[in-house]
């Protein structure tokens, strides 16, 4: 067996290991202090990889605006750094596809184009983000949006654009979560539908936070019933999601009233553009049932999405955008399942008249947990992680968010944080996106990050690497309190240390429950299947020691000890200062013990989280008694006696060789005798043992 020892980011040479024994016991113990000194100082340069250089300097901040429909919208920044710099605006936290240059420009401003505009700024030592500038509309007309929910906030129009705002607001006492996410700052609209009705639509593009949308029908927060909810856009053709916008649409039944309630996704709160419209002669949607939708399972599992539909339709399905050859059932048989089959999947519901509805996703993930499968996933967002922690139940990857289609619960099981020795979470990042605030993981730009959460069930050396990606990843882990961004502290983090230069691989020292929360990125923004690994190692601790003993000459003796450790820890023994070669059991065994073989033996238990040492035994020939060592030291009288092994002996005091008294009587199973006398005798006299 080949064993490799990783200190940090770097592998540690096995000199002194049970592959490799040649070098003393006291080099390896040199070497070791030696390694952990210079790997604490690379990883340090490794976390963070930027700290050595002058980063970025941002000299002119884009500025605040506030434009008319139809204006030129027009941000800029200067920025210096070493090398080239390069640039990705934001909009609400998420890459703007395409704008990477020191200037953006919209050539015909509109309501829905608002929200909070930043840009990131790198050079070779990393990115930096420069200040946010709000865009806001300055001809939108103040909607009547009240914290609580009522009647006096009614509006009646078919269509329209208004501004309004959550800052301040409130959670009434029984008011659900909206789309089932956590939002604390809620507030309400009531909109009466037209007397024709037609298929509304309801969205916030333009609003400059997270928002959580949701439509009911009832008359107070406690009786309710959901007609559609979303959290983020969820359209193939737009890689930024709707900038964190939530979209809705429903059948509108004519006059009847509805209550519209905007809330911020984690506590997020902000500005908000709300737009409605109603298309009388657009045909009514399918009605989908509506079911959770999180699946996750084992490699080789067979899995099974549905969706319940009234009315003869076509069904196609989809994976992360792409239709899946032959799934035109209202049924999805996901056979063998693979890292190639995570993903989002939508189901595209055709009626006769060519309608079409497009559900939003049903997540599917692999997770393995020392060898089984629980209910963890990992989240396009923080605070959902961040909530999932607080309660102490991740919440499920399922990102469906409107009345659209149903995933059947295959292998939910209990579950929370991960935690265990060893696992894997498989997942994609295709659709995610950056939040406002996230930080720039090791200093990358990135732009479509995944959270996790794992809690290590002991304190030990954690090897977390996303071997298996298909893309190029930035990892970064971190723990504090995880109440937002900035109380985030960075532990580690990697770009290219995988084997294949372009996955990520970290090594940190871990407290037993704390709470690690891990981000995976994509260098430039990019996106794909994460393979997400992680294992725990605990440091050898000796439970059983070897201990010391005399052997007739021409027998055998066995040393036996025993070390605990995740993984069990490797041995080594040795005789001295020198390895033995082969001798890498727990027990070592001498056979035709001679004088040659007398001296110390110890054993080193190694895996790749630490190493120990045992105890010193020392094995003797068996023999008739004798002295083997005597010190008279600060009143004190040290001896130890060699003798036969299950023997027992008398040791006695005489000042005068004469008259003789006996100080103790032992028996001495292994023939060794350590005895120690502290008594005060006269400033001469004599010891002798006699054998019982």
């Amino acid at each position: 067996m080949r064993y490799q020892r990783n200190l940090g980011l770097y592998p540690i040479d096995n000199r002194g290991f049970p592959d490799s024994p040649n070098g003393t016991l006291d080099q390896l113990l040199m070497n070791q202090t030696r390694h952990k000194i210079l790997v604490l100082f690379l990883l340090l340069a490794a976390m963070f990889p930027w700290a050595a250089f002058a980063q970025v300097f941002i000299s002119q901040q884009p500025q605040s605006q506030s434009l008319v429909t139809g204006a030129r919208l027009t941000l800029t920044v200067q920025a210096t750094g070493t090398g080239p710099l390069s640039y990705q605006w934001r909009r609400n936290g998420v890459n703007i596809p395409g704008a990477n240059s020191s200037a953006f420009v919209i050539a015909r401003f509109q309501p829905t184009d608002s929200g909070d505009y930043s840009v990131a700024v790198a050079d070779v030592t990393g990115a930096v983000n420069s200040d946010t500038a709000q865009v806001r509309a300055a001809n939108l007309s103040d909607l009547p949006f009240t914290d609580a929910m009522g009647d006096q906030n009614l509006i009646t129009d078919a269509n329209g654009t208004g501004r309004g705002s959550n800052v301040g607001a409130t959670k009434e006492p029984g008011e659900p979560n909206h789309a089932n996410k956590p939002g604390s700052h809620s507030v309400w609209l009531t909109w009466q539908a037209p007397l024709l009705g037609g298929v509304a639509k309801f969205d916030t593009a333009g609003s400059s936070f997270d928002t959580l949308l949701a439509v009911y029908t009832g008359n107070s927060v406690t009786n309710l019933t959901l007609v559609a909810a979303n959290d983020d856009v969820s359209n193939c053709d737009d890689p930024a999601r709707g900038f964190h916008s939530s979209q809705v649409k429903f059948n509108a039944q004519g006059g009847t009233v509805y209550h519209i309630a905007v809330d911020g996704l984690g506590g997020a709160a902000g500005d908000i553009v709300l737009n409605w419209d109603v298309n009388v002669f657009e045909g009514l949607l399918t009605v989908l049932n509506l079911m959770p939708s999180v699946t996750l399972g084992l490699p080789g599992d067979n899995l099974t999405l549905s969706v319940n539909v009234q009315g003869l339709v076509n069904y196609q399905w989809y994976l992360d955008c792409k239709p899946i050859p032959g799934a035109t059932a209202n049924l999805l048989r996901i056979d063998n399942l693979q890292a190639s089959k995570v993903g989002d999947y939508t189901v595209h519901v055709k009626d006769l008249l060519g309608v079409e509805t497009v559900s939003d996703a049903a997540n599917v993930q692999i997770n393995i947990t020392d060898g089984r499968a629980i209910n963890v996933a990992a989240l396009d967002k923080f605070s959902e992680i961040a909530e999932g922690v607080k309660s102490g139940l991740t919440r499920s990857a399922s990102r469906l968010q409107k009345s659209a289609v149903s995933g059947s619960p295959v292998r939910k099981k209990a579950g929370g944080l991960a935690r265990g020795y060893r696992g894997t979470q498989i997942f994609s990042t295709v659709g995610s996106t950056k939040d406002p605030g996230e930080p720039n993981h090791c200093g990358e730009t990135g732009g479509a990050s995944a959270w996790y959460a794992y809690q290590p069930p002991a304190t030990g050396l954690l090897i977390l690497d996303t071997e298996g990606s298909d893309f190029d990843t930035v990892l970064a882990v971190y723990t504090g309190p995880g109440t937002d961004y900035a109380s985030l502290v960075p532990v580690a983090c990697d770009k290219d240390s995988g084997s294949n230069g372009k996955t990520s691989k970290v090594v940190f020292s871990v407290t037993k429950d704390t709470i690690y929360y891990i981000a995976v990125d994509g260098e430039g923004g990019t996106s794909g299947t994460v393979q997400l690994n992680y294992n725990l190692g605990v440091a050898p601790v000796f439970t059983q020691q070897p201990f010391t003993r005399t052997v007739s000459p021409g027998g055998s003796v066995t040393l036996s000890a025993t070390a605990s450790g995740v993984p069990a820890p490797l041995y080594q023994w040795y005789f001295g200062s020198d390895a033995i070669p082969g001798a890498t059991n727990a027990s070592l065994t001498i056979t035709n013990f001679q004088s040659v073989d007398e001296g110390d033996y110890q054993v080193l238990a190694s895996n790749f989280a630490d190493s120990a040492v045992s105890a010193r035994a020392t094995l003797l020939l068996d023999s008739p008694l004798r002295l083997d060592s005597f010190n008279v030291r600060s009143g004190a009288t040290s001896m130890r006696l060699i003798g036969q092994s299950n023997g027992s002996y008398i040791i006695q005091y005489s000042p005068n060789l004469q008259d003789w008294s006996s100080l103790v009587t032992n028996a001495v199973p292994n023939g060794i005798w350590a005895y120690v006398d502290t008594n005060l005798h006269a400033s001469s006299g004599f010891y002798r043992a006699v054998s019982q």
